[in-house]
């Protein structure tokens, strides 16, 4: 699957600083605003790139995730880093969870 101008972006920050056993890599937003340069993809909202993968909107690119589990902290004023976790952040329910059925009690007048 081939990566969205987003994924490239951070992906390009995260290469450009990782090392190697690294259990953290430090960057910036200017890191992030130079790599939107060399990519040639154009971005309204820079600090948004970062924030979608903060937020959980989306995942991180599978390269970085291919070296373990990945997140982004903030560092301090438009400086952030790739922190490893020790085991993902997924929470994974078991298929043989018992339902429980919940009776419908919403009012009458609510329900008209």
């Amino acid at each position: 699957m081939p990566l969205s101008n987003r994924d490239e972006v951070i992906l390009r920050v995260f290469q450009r600083h990782y090392t190697k056993g690294a259990a953290e890599v430090l960057f910036s937003l200017e890191d992030i605003r130079e790599a939107i340069r060399e990519s040639g993809y154009t971005e309204h909202n820079i600090p948004d790139l970062r924030y979608q993968y903060t937020s959980g909107r989306a995942p991180l690119p599978k390269a970085i995730d291919d070296l373990g589990p990945w997140m982004i902290q903030g560092r301090g004023k438009s400086k952030y880093a790739f922190v490893k976790l020790s085991r993902p952040l997924a929470v994974s329910l078991p298929d043989d969870l018992m339902i429980i059925p919940i009776p419908d009690a919403t009012p009458q007048i609510v329900l008209e």
